[in-house]
């Protein structure tokens, strides 16, 4: 059953369009990893930002369909370890690239001075 229009507020609206951003930058994100980067921490960004494109985009269907109370759990719980994930292996990312990459230089690019 789809809700009517007239029961979304700003707001909603507002974190719609966010949500969506949010989604379009994963998306991107995903895009931008190469088919040459395929160890265990690539592998891992790659789980965490389809489970930031699945949070979110069950976010914007729960505006507009009824659904379970586990819905929301489960894409609450999409979120926090999609976002985490993405985050700490996110490429330069201090202080948790180095640990993760167990200081392996081979995929940093160095700055020429």
């Amino acid at each position: 059953m789809i809700v009517s229009f007239h029961s979304v507020g700003l707001y909603d609206w507002s974190v719609i369009f966010a949500a969506f951003v949010i989604v379009l930058i994963a998306l991107a994100r995903l895009n931008d990893i190469k088919s040459s980067q395929n160890s265990k921490r690539w592998w891992a960004r790659r789980i965490g930002l389809l489970m930031v494109f699945a949070s979110m985009t069950m976010l914007i269907a729960g505006y507009f369909t009824i659904v379970d109370p586990i819905w929301h759990e489960l894409e609450r719980g999409l979120m926090i370890f999609g976002f985490m994930i993405s985050w700490v292996t996110t490429p330069n990312q201090p202080p948790f690239w180095k640990y993760i990459s167990a200081m392996d230089e081979r995929e940093v690019p160095r700055d020429s001075d």
